[in-house]
């Protein structure tokens, strides 16, 4: 998270966080002192997905079982992978 362009101004907003893997996001939310920023979710059923994996796998067929076929497209015209 902290190697995110512009993190200064993302954490100006609320952010909403949720607990995956057994991380404890709270060192996360503590490391930016910005408690009252952050919206964490636990208890949360998802798929072990995350934009690592959307990145590595963006013109595979696997992709379209995680996103939305209107989503992979605008990532792709984006460029934002």
């Amino acid at each position: 998270f902290d190697k995110w362009k512009n993190i200064d101004h993302l954490l100006e907003y609320n952010i909403i966080v949720v607990n995956r893997d057994n991380i404890d996001i709270n060192k996360y939310v503590e490391k930016f002192n910005k408690k009252d920023n952050f919206i964490v979710i636990d208890n949360f059923d998802y798929l072990p997905i995350s934009s690592t994996f959307i990145r590595a796998n963006i013109d595979s067929e696997n992709s379209k079982e995680f996103l939305d076929e209107k989503v992979m497209e605008y990532i792709k015209r984006k460029k934002i992978y």
